[in-house]
């Protein structure tokens, strides 16, 4: 029988929904100025990117129904799947674009850079052999 390991657990769970947490509060921050139109958020991403208003309030919306529905515990797991989808392709689709707007390299960098060094950070917490 396997032992279960249930401080192990605890702090998975503890920074899961921290994680999430913060994850959620980042992205209904950045919907907020696609939804009320902020002059800021329709300089980038109407007269730099040249995204139509109406996309811009679209995409924020969806920011904002995701960001609530990943937080919810009762919503079934299918749903935020979807929702991780959704923040996935925002995040990630928008990044091609800056790069080519920008030049070479664009934001890859400091985003890759990022994203290696919060799984860095997530496995020494943890230890390597707690992940397992």
């Amino acid at each position: 029988m396997i032992p279960i390991r249930t401080n192990t657990m605890k702090k998975l769970n503890i920074a899961y929904w921290i994680i999430t947490a913060l994850f959620s509060a980042f992205m209904i921050f950045s919907s907020t100025g696609g939804l009320t139109l902020q002059p800021d958020a329709v300089a980038l991403m109407h007269g730099h990117m040249g995204y139509p208003l109406y996309f811009l309030r679209i995409i924020s919306a969806a920011k904002v129904i995701g960001a609530v529905v990943i937080l919810l515990p009762f919503v079934p797991d299918r749903v935020k799947e979807w929702a991780y989808f959704g923040f996935f392709t925002d995040l990630f689709a928008h990044m091609p674009g800056m790069a080519a707007i920008e030049g070479e390299g664009g934001d890859l960098g400091a985003v890759g850079g990022t994203f290696i060094e919060t799984v860095r950070a997530v496995r020494e917490m943890f230890g390597d052999n707690d992940l397992d």
